[in-house]
């Protein structure tokens, strides 16, 4: 019998757990390369408005940027516009301009409740280091809840 009551209010307290749950945000990820891969830039941006974290590959180097470094992102799809700006006190700053001529929704997927899918493509100027001449990358933006 107590046994029946255990497993009772274990299903009960699991019951009212899933009631109360509630999805994350939204987050990006942005993929950006050049034509031959020779420079990576990864970044997860939380409903690309923060920066959680960033990795950058060229060479034989490898930066990481973290949510503790200073960001200033600005998405407003609707007029085809993306920048991404990193600074550091340690580290090289980043700087992203996306080309709002190239600038596709390539997908649009809603999914059930509030979930989406939404998925970008666009080239665009990237800028490590001061001092050195912007690099195009072909970037891939996937916003997804």
């Amino acid at each position: 019998m107590l046994r029946k009551i255990n497993c009772t209010i274990i299903g009960l307290f699991i019951s009212l757990s899933l009631l109360s749950f509630r999805p994350g945000e939204p987050v990006a990820t942005l993929t950006c390369k050049t034509n031959g891969g020779a420079i990576v830039f990864e970044a997860v941006l939380p409903q690309c408005k923060y920066l959680e974290k960033a990795t950058y590959h060229a060479k034989n180097q490898i930066v990481d940027y973290a949510m503790t470094d200073k960001s200033a992102i600005v998405f407003k799809p609707e007029k085809k516009i993306f920048t991404l700006g990193i600074s550091s006190a340690s580290k090289e700053e980043v700087k992203l301009i996306a080309d709002p001529i190239t600038f596709k929704l390539i997908k649009n997927k809603k999914g059930p409740g509030t979930e989406f899918q939404k998925v970008y493509t666009f080239d665009a100027m990237f800028n490590y280091s001061a001092g050195t001449q912007p690099v195009k990358l072909k970037c891939v933006l996937d916003y997804e809840l």
